[in-house]
């Protein structure tokens, strides 16, 4: 597992968007049961060049450099995957809640780390499915600088992005 290193189908299109398009195609998704997403799932940072750039900011900032991805568990928890030294470390646990959507103000589910220390603790990571294979999140770092404030990532379900990737041409 190494994280996405080239954009998916997926993340091209929505690297071409603005945040606030990619916001409200989010917006337009259904809101999934989190008991479907169970496993282990490839990252990647999508949206404007920008927005990319300040959500890896985000990353170093809450201890999880060199994030690839995450694994949940049935019981509704979960850890964040990182990249070190070429091996994978477990870091930042989390647990799959609900909150009231930044985006909507819908009640969705969401990776919330509650134990973590600042400023993990105040992540939110609420999340709808593209298809049956990939998840889209959006992000709110709810720190100075950050606050108020949505990123967007996706989590291929791993074994899946190839199927999205080089092995396919672009989609325009």
């Amino acid at each position: 597992m190494s994280g996405v290193l080239v954009p998916s189908i997926q993340g091209q299109k929505l690297n071409k968007k603005s945040l606030k398009e990619i916001i409200d195609y989010f917006c337009k998704l259904e809101i999934p049961d989190p008991s479907d997403w169970t496993g282990r799932f490839e990252g990647e940072v999508v949206g404007p060049l920008m927005t990319r750039k300040s959500e890896c900011v985000g990353n170093f900032i809450t201890g999880v450099t060199g994030w690839i991805g995450k694994e949940f568990y049935e019981n509704k928890t979960g850890m964040n995957l990182v990249r070190r030294k070429e091996k994978i470390h477990k870091v930042a646990p989390a647990t799959i809640g609900t909150v009231t959507s930044m985006a909507d103000g819908k009640t969705v589910p969401a990776i919330i780390y509650p134990d973590g220390p600042y400023p993990v603790n105040k992540v939110t990571d609420e999340f709808r499915p593209l298809d049956d294979n990939c998840l889209l999140f959006l992000i709110n770092y709810n720190i100075p600088f950050f606050r108020k404030s949505l990123f967007a990532f996706l989590l291929h379900r791993e074994g899946t992005v190839k199927k999205y990737g080089l092995d396919y041409p672009p989609e325009n």
